[in-house]
């Protein structure tokens, strides 16, 4: 019996450690919020695109390009000489064949070196950097406006998770005082101190203030399943 008590006794601490280790501040869904949001992540992919694009118009408007080009003469023929049928790279004497002329031969080689400079790319890329600054301010923007919605919506929905936790508290409290009240009234009916009818009120009024505290949990979880889909966790926590 010693040894079931005390597995017990570590069962209930380990399991008010795990929720102690559940509990997460209002902060703590804002970032999950902020950082899980995709219209915040389309917002901040679009400010890396344009820095992307940027980089490309400057590579384009302001450095130079070296380019090697070339060409090498191959003439090649398929060869039916013989009544057999032959690929020749470089043929001089076929009679029947396919391809072409014989007085063309392989191994003519030109090479070349070009250079090229943009002459105005310096104007055409202030432009399209300013443009890129608004696009980009303009996207800042909107992201302030998401996070600062963000916020206030997940700030609302934490706040109503507070009051249903509050409403159950204070529900518990008062259910443990009418237990209490049933104990005493019950001691003084024994007595003959008052009327059985006292009794049966606190137990009407104790069932109704059972069904308070089990609506206030039941709207809890409805609240903070809410939550956690608005911060977008995988994980749904069953207390704040």
């Amino acid at each position: 019996m010693k040894r079931i008590a005390l597995l017990l006794t570590f069962s209930v601490w380990g399991v008010i450690a795990y929720g102690q280790g559940q509990e997460h501040s209002l902060s703590y869904y804002m970032e999950a919020a902020k950082r899980n949001s995709p219209l915040l992540n389309d917002y901040r992919n679009q400010m890396q695109m344009e820095q992307d694009e940027l980089q490309r118009l400057k590579a384009m408007y302001r450095h130079s390009r070296l380019e090697v080009n070339g060409d090498y003469l191959f003439v090649p023929i398929v060869s039916k000489d013989g009544g057999r049928t032959s690929f020749q790279w470089n043929a001089h004497n076929a009679t029947d064949y396919y391809g072409y002329d014989l007085g063309e031969s392989s191994g003519f080689l030109h090479a070349g070196v070009t250079w090229t400079q943009p002459l105005l790319g310096k104007s055409s890329y202030k432009v399209a950097q300013e443009q890129s600054r608004i696009n980009t301010e303009i996207i800042r923007n909107h992201i302030r406006l998401e996070e600062h919605q963000l916020e206030r919506t997940v700030t609302e929905q934490y706040l109503l998770c507070l009051l249903d936790q509050t409403q159950a508290a204070f529900a518990d409290s008062v259910g443990a005082v009418l237990m209490r009240q049933e104990e005493i009234v019950g001691c003084l009916v024994k007595n003959g101190l008052t009327k059985e009818s006292d009794l049966q009120l606190l137990a009407i009024e104790r069932e109704a203030n059972e069904e308070l505290r089990l609506s206030s949990l039941q709207s809890y979880h409805t609240h903070l399943m809410d939550l956690n889909l608005l911060c977008a966790l995988r994980i749904r926590q069953t207390w704040l």
